[in-house]
């Protein structure tokens, strides 16, 4: 059976429990992973990087990806915090 990408998102969602997540979790300065495989109409693959601005705004967050040009916007459950 073959899975949407809303289905999958969802799947990643709840895998790692960002269902709750909100702007807060993620100031500027902050890494985080993208776990969601498209946003925006744009796919990623679990890429990293760095929070640059955090609203409460619908894709309020927003990260500049490590190796890519460009600011990318995301919701706070699209994003887990990373330690490096």
């Amino acid at each position: 059976m073959n899975k949407s990408i809303l289905d999958v998102i969802k799947e990643q969602k709840i895998k790692y429990n960002t269902v709750n997540n909100n702007y807060k979790l993620f100031p500027v300065g902050t890494r985080v992973k993208v776990i969601v495989p498209c946003q925006d109409f744009k796919f990623y693959n679990k890429n990293i990087g760095t929070v640059v601005k955090s609203t409460e705004e619908y894709l309020g967050v927003i990260v500049e990806l490590d190796g890519y040009s460009g600011q990318h916007c995301f919701d706070a459950e699209d994003l887990i915090v990373i330690k490096e």
